[in-house]
């Protein structure tokens, strides 16, 4: 990077520190294993200003306007609008998956209340047992 001008400071952390530093938005980027999400209406989740899986902090009306059209068109109009999504996001460098690790979560139908927000926040306090 330094060859193009941009100065650079690696900071390399454990996960618990680094999600700290996350959640306070207390970082300039990170790069992180995030990038776990199946497909773009999991991954809209994170688009919305004001909702707790928009744990980036993302604020883009424009995105949020074109996710919302998103979920109202047939397929191929989806993959356009989806594209677009990804442009504008790269274009403000908002948000920039450059990994893929996939998780998968399973329970038991007597779980409830569980919300698991993608490997970085599961949200205990909203979650008991039914077990009657």
């Amino acid at each position: 990077m330094e060859k193009i001008g941009v100065k650079v400071e690696i900071v390399v952390m454990d996960k618990p520190a680094m999600i700290d530093k996350f959640f306070k938005y207390n970082y300039d980027m990170i790069i992180e294993d995030f990038g776990s999400l199946v497909d773009f209406n999991q991954e809209s989740l994170l688009l919305f200003k004001g909702l707790k899986s928009n744990y980036g902090g993302l604020d883009s009306p424009e995105i949020e306007a074109l996710t919302l059209q998103w979920r109202e068109v047939e397929l191929a109009k989806r993959r356009e609008i989806a594209y677009e999504v990804q442009r504008l996001l790269a274009r403000d460098m908002l948000r920039c998956n450059i990994t893929d690790s996939p998780y998968f979560q399973a329970y038991r139908d007597y779980v409830k209340g569980y919300h698991f927000m993608n490997q970085v926040y599961v949200y205990w306090e909203t979650t008991w047992l039914d077990k009657a």
